[in-house]
C-alpha cells in the first residue's frame, strides 16, 4: 500500500537560513494564549480565557458588538520555592460554562502564597461580567481530622478541594460540587444554589476511592486507590502516648490492584465489583494490576441522562479500545459501539473522563471524538453531522472540531487547526447565506512566517508494516533538497494527538524538513502496534525509522544523505542507537532525558525528594511491566556497551533533577565518550526546561539548532575531546 496525503512535490532553492536565537524561540514556546472557550446557549454571549504573560484573565464578549466586552482578573503565576527546587504555580481556570443565556460558571486555581500551593474557588457571573459572586472556597470544605486512639494530639485541618461536576440534570439553578477527600477524610458532594449562594451536603462517601456520579449528583461507580496506606501510626519527637509534635505513617505505602465497584440507583446501596455484574462468563476485566495495565482491561468513562447507562472503553477480545455502553439495571450491553481497527478511541487516562464523548446541554450523548493522529468527531446527532460536513468542505485540509453551539444551532463555535497552526476560533452563523466570523487566534504569538507546512504521510514498509507520521516542510533551507530531521517518539507514551508540535516547528525553523513517525511500540495504534518492540526495543524502531527516510526520499525532495535524529525519553536512547548502529544513514544525534542503559533504567528507582524519602510509583512500575520482559536484551542494547560503533557527534541533554531518571544515565555516556576522544557535547537542564517553561525550552533548542547546523551539512567528523556544555 502506499498513500501520499499531499505533500508537496518540489522546494525551490531557497536563501540561507539565520539560525533563530533563543528570544526568537522563547515566543513560539509561549503556551496559547487562549485555551477555553464557551458559547452561551442563546449564542449571544462569548466567553474565553486570556493568558497576557504570566497573568490569566477571563473575558466576555458580545458575540454581535465583539468591542463589548467585560475583563475578569483570575490570577497570576507565582514561583516559589518547593522541595529546595524552584517551581512556578500557574494560575487556571478549571471549569467554565454557561449555566444559562445570562449566567456564567467558573472554577479557578491559583497560587496562594501560603502554606497550601493554591487557592481554589468557584464563582458565577453575569453575561455582562457583572454581579460576580464566590460560591464556593476551598477554605469552606476544610474537614476536622483526629488522629486515632490512644492519640492526645489535638484535630488537623484537612483541605478538601471542590471539583465542580456540572449542573444538576433538570434543575438550572443548581450546579454540583465535589469537595475531594482521602484516606479518613470523607469525599462529599454539594449541591449549590446559584441565585443565593447557599449550599449544603447532598451526599458523603466513606469509602476511599475517586467517585463518578451520575447526572443526578449520585455516586455510582467507585475506583479504589492503588495504594495501600499503612495503619500504624506513630509520632515524631518523644513522649508516650503519642505526644511530641504530629504524626508520620510506618511504612512506606504500597501498590496494590485496582477495581471498580458500582451500586444502584435505589435499593441495597452497598458497593459491589463491577466486573461481576455480567456473571464469569462476560467479565469485562474492570480491574487493573500493576501486570494487566498494558493487557486487555476496562475502564469507566461517563454516566448517560439514563442513571443506569454507563459508557465505558474496553479492549477486552480486542487489539484496539473501542467504546461501548453498559445498563447496570439490565445487565446488558447496549448497541453502542464505537470501535477502529487502527486507532484506540481512548486511552487509560481517560478514566472517569468525558474527553473522549460529546454531550449537549441536555446531557444527551450527541458524538464521539475520533482517537488517532487526525483529529474529528464521529457525531450521532444528524444535524451536527452535516454542519461538520459542511465545514469540512469550507475548511479543505485542516481539522475542524465543533466546540459549542447555541441551543437552535443558528450560531455554532469552532476551533480551525492544522498541523502547523495552533488554530483559529471561527462563529458560523445560520442562515441562507450562512457565514463564518473569525473571532481569534489560539496562539496568536506564534509568527505565521516560521511555521513549517505541515502535512500526515502513511505508507507500508517492505516488510509489510504500515506506517503513518507527519512530514514538516521548512519555508527556507541551507541547501536544497533541505536535511531531514526525526523526531523519535517516547515508548510507549501516550498516543499521538493531531496539532501543533513546538519542537517541531522550532526545528523546522532552523530549515530542517522534520518526520515523526508512530513507529512500532508507540501507543494509540492497538496493543499489536506497541507490544511489537518487545522483540527488539532498539532494533524494531530503528528499522521503521530507517524504512520511513527511505520512502520520504523517493517520494520527496528530501536529502538521505543528510540526516540526524532528536528524541526525548525513550525515543532519545532510539535517537543515539540508530546513530551507533547506521552511522553512514545518521550523521548525529540529540538525547534528551534519556536512558542511555535500559537494562539499568528499569531497575533502577526513583530519586529520593527532599528528606531522602521516595514513594511508589505507579509510571515507574508500568515501566517495568513494558519493558523488562528480559533482562538480558535490555543489557545487550546500552549504549555504553558498543561505544566503540558511536563514531558520529551526539548531544546529551540531561535533567539531573529528574525524579525518574538518575543523572547517571546521561554521565556514564559522557564520561565514556570524554575517555575516548569522542566528539560529544553534554548539557545539564534545570526542571524548568523539562517542564516546559518556555524561556527554558527555547534556550535548550537554540543550542540544539547550533549543534545539528555543525554537525548535520559536514560529514567528515573532527575526533576531539568531549565538551561539557555551560
Amino acid at each position: 500500500m502506499l498513500c501520499l496525503l499531499g505533500l508537496a512535490g518540489a522546494w525551490a532553492a531557497a536563501p540561507a537560513v539565520r539560525l533563530p536565537t533563543a528570544k526568537d524561540l522563547a515566543v513560539l514556546f509561549k503556551p496559547a494564549r487562549i485555551e477555553q472557550v464557551a458559547l452561551a446557549p442563546d449564542g449571544r454571549h462569548l466567553a474565553h480565557t486570556m493568558r497576557n504573560g504570566t497573568l490569566l484573565t477571563l473575558v466576555i464578549l458580545d458575540v454581535d458588538r465583539p468591542e463589548t466586552k467585560a475583563t475578569i482578573t483570575i490570577g497570576e503565576d507565582q514561583t516559589t520555592g518547593l522541595w529546595q527546587r524552584s517551581v512556578t504555580i500557574s494560575a487556571r481556570v478549571t471549569y467554565l460554562r454557561w449555566i444559562s443565556p445570562d449566567r456564567l460558571v467558573y472554577a479557578r486555581s491559583v497560587p496562594s502564597g501560603g502554606q497550601r500551593p493554591t487557592r481554589d474557588e468557584v464563582y458565577t457571573v453575569d453575561s455582562n461580567g457583572k454581579n460576580g459572586r464566590k460560591l464556593v472556597d476551598a477554605e469552606d470544605l476544610v474537614e476536622l481530622w483526629s488522629p486515632p486512639p490512644p492519640s492526645e494530639a489535638p484535630p488537623v485541618s484537612i483541605p478538601r478541594r471542590p471539583r465542580v461536576l456540572g449542573p444538576q440534570l433538570d434543575e438550572p439553578n443548581f450546579i454540583l460540587v465535589e469537595a475531594l477527600g482521602g484516606r479518613s477524610v470523607h469525599t462529599e458532594l454539594f449541591k449549590v444554589d446559584l441565585r443565593s449562594g447557599k449550599f449544603a451536603s447532598a451526599s458523603s462517601e466513606t469509602m476511599e476511592g475517586r467517585f463518578l456520579y451520575d447526572r443526578q449528583g449520585r455516586a455510582r461507580i467507585v475506583e479504589t486507590p492503588w495504594f495501600r496506606m499503612p495503619m500504624s501510626m506513630r509520632s515524631r519527637g518523644g513522649g508516650g502516648g503519642g505526644k511530641g509534635g504530629g504524626f508520620r505513617m510506618q511504612p512506606e505505602p504500597t501498590l496494590i490492584p485496582q477495581t471498580y465497584e458500582h451500586r444502584p440507583v435505589t435499593g441495597a446501596q452497598r458497593w459491589a465489583d463491577l466486573d461481576k455484574l455480567l456473571g464469569p462468563d462476560f467479565a469485562l476485566r474492570f480491574r487493573v494490576s500493576i501486570e494487566t495495565h498494558y493487557g486487555e482491561r476496562s475502564f469507566p468513562l461517563a454516566f448517560d441522562r439514563d442513571p443506569n447507562v454507563l459508557y465505558f472503553a474496553s479492549n477486552v477480545g480486542r487489539n484496539t479500545f473501542g467504546l461501548y455502553a453498559l445498563n447496570l439495571e439490565t445487565r446488558q450491553r447496549t448497541s453502542f459501539a464505537i470501535e477502529s481497527p487502527e486507532f484506540d478511541a481512548a486511552e487509560t487516562t481517560d478514566a472517569f473522563s468525558e474527553a473522549p464523548l460529546v454531550f449537549d446541554r441536555a446531557h444527551q450523548l450527541v458524538g464521539v471524538r475520533r482517537g488517532g493522529p487526525r483529529a474529528g468527531t464521529q457525531w450521532l446527532d444528524a444535524g451536527l453531522a452535516q454542519l461538520q460536513q459542511s465545514f469540512d468542505a469550507a475548511f479543505a485540509g485542516r481539522t475542524v472540531e465543533i466546540l459549542d453551539w447555541a441551543d437552535d444551532r443558528r450560531r455554532v463555535l469552532l476551533l480551525v487547526s492544522s498541523e502547523s497552526d495552533a488554530g483559529r476560533y471561527f462563529i458560523h452563523e445560520g442562515g441562507t447565506p450562512g457565514r463564518l466570523r473569525e473571532f481569534f487566534r489560539r496562539a496568536p504569538g506564534m509568527p505565521a512566517e516560521a511555521e513549517g507546512a505541515a502535512t500526515p504521510f502513511e505508507f507500508d514498509t517492505p516488510a509489510g508494516v504500515h506506517l503513518r507520521g507527519v512530514l514538516t516542510i521548512p519555508r527556507q533551507s541551507r541547501t536544497s533538497p533541505p536535511p531531514l530531521v526525526v523526531y523519535c517518539r517516547d515508548l510507549p507514551g501516550r498516543r499521538t494527538r493531531p496539532g501543533v508540535n513546538r519542537e517541531v516547528q522550532a526545528l523546522s525553523g532552523m530549515g530542517f524538513a522534520v518526520a515523526q513517525v508512530d513507529y512500532r511500540g508507540a501507543a494509540g495504534l492497538g496493543a499489536q502496534h506497541r507490544d511489537a518492540a518487545k522483540a527488539g526495543f532498539d532494533r524494531i524502531p530503528i528499522e521503521d525509522v530507517r524504512a520511513t527516510v527511505a520512502w520520504l526520499a523517493a517520494q520527496q525532495r528530501i536529502n538521505p544523505k543528510r540526516v540526524a535524529l532528536v528524541g526525548q525519553g525513550f525515543g532519545g536512547f532510539i535517537a543515539l542507537r540508530a546513530v551507533q548502529l547506521h552511522p553512514k544513514e545518521f550523521r548525529c544525534a540529540v538525547s534528551i532525558n534519556a536512558p542511555t542503559d535500559p537494562g539499568r533504567w528499569v531497575r533502577e528507582s526513583l530519586v529520593p525528594i527532599a528528606g531522602g524519602r521516595t514513594f511508589p510509583s505507579l509510571e515507574l512500575e508500568w515501566r517495568r511491566a513494558f519493558f523488562d520482559g528480559d533482562h538480558a536484551q535490555l543489557a545487550a542494547i546500552a549504549v555504553t556497551r558498543q561505544l566503540e560503533l558511536l563514531v558520529n557527534p551526539v548531544f546529551v541533554i540531561q535533567d539531573a533533577d529528574k525524579r525518574d531518571l538518575w543523572e547517571s544515565q546521561g554521565t556514564r555516556l559522557r564520561d565514556a565518550l570524554a575517555r575516548r576522544g569522542a566528539q560529544s557535547e553534554y548539557l545539564e537542564v534545570t526542571g524548568d526546561f523539562t517542564r516546559g517553561e518556555p524561556d527554558a525550552r527555547a534556550k535548550v533548542f537554540a543550542r540544539i539548532g547550533g549543534f545539528l547546523n555543525e554537525h548535520i551539512y559536514d560529514f567528515g567528523v573532527n575526533v576531539g575531546e568531549a565538551r561539557e556544555v555551560k
